[in-house]
């Protein structure tokens, strides 16, 4: 959803270009918003956009932008998220806190997204996603919760997504869908997972970049 949007983007790097960003499509500062927020503004703004989006901006993805690559073993620092999608952005900013607290911004961390679950097909309260920085850093006990894991090594297909949330599930699901069934190739027992190249404000929504790694035999 639209909070979602915002929030994947926000708190990493410069807010100031996601406080301009945000007035822009509310009318209101972040600030101004959180005291007497005007939802009218908010989902009128957003309510044109996400049908745009939903109808027109479906992924048109080809077999030859998949590539298979061997994904090294790789040390994570991880916010698990468990429960309601909707209220992922609370998630989101706790780790970008954690993350501020330890010096590990996405530009010298990369950041990855466990997906266990495809919202769409779990009921609210039994969704997965787990938030992760890598780092080799060990992870002190902490109030935030994070933990440190491992993405393990193996074979991965590898599909670049460019473009606003919405339609990154499109791509998720054509990857299962469609390449998979095609491709002669098995899923290994590990969810599927994302890293972020680059996160709206800093570069503009439908040009933001994700790859999408399906783990397989």
């Amino acid at each position: 959803g639209p909070v979602l949007d915002i929030a994947l983007g926000s708190g990493y790097e410069g807010p100031e270009a996601f406080a301009r960003a945000f007035k822009k499509l509310t009318g209101q500062s972040p600030s101004e918003f959180r005291t007497q927020p005007e939802w009218t503004a908010w989902h009128t703004a957003y309510a044109d956009l996400r049908e745009l989006r939903q109808t027109h901006m479906k992924a048109q993805q080809r077999v030859d932008q998949v590539r298979i690559i061997d994904f090294p073993d790789t040390a994570v620092a991880v916010l698990e998220h468990r429960g309601d999608p909707n209220r992922i952005g609370d998630s989101i900013r706790k780790f970008i806190e954690w993350r501020k607290r330890n010096r590990l911004p996405p530009k010298t961390s990369a950041t990855f997204n466990l997906q266990y679950d495809d919202p769409a097909q779990v009921e609210a309260e039994d969704f997965r996603l787990d938030l992760c920085a890598q780092t080799i850093q060990e992870v002190q006990a902490n109030p935030f919760g994070v933990i440190k894991k491992t993405i393990p090594a193996g074979r991965c297909a590898v599909l670049r997504h460019v473009g606003v949330v919405e339609s990154l599930l499109h791509s998720i699901r054509w990857l299962y869908s469609h390449w998979l069934p095609s491709s002669g190739e098995s899923p290994r027992e590990y969810p599927l997972f994302l890293q972020r190249l680059t996160l709206f404000p800093d570069v503009p929504e439908h040009k933001a970049m994700t790859d999408i790694f399906l783990p397989l035999q």
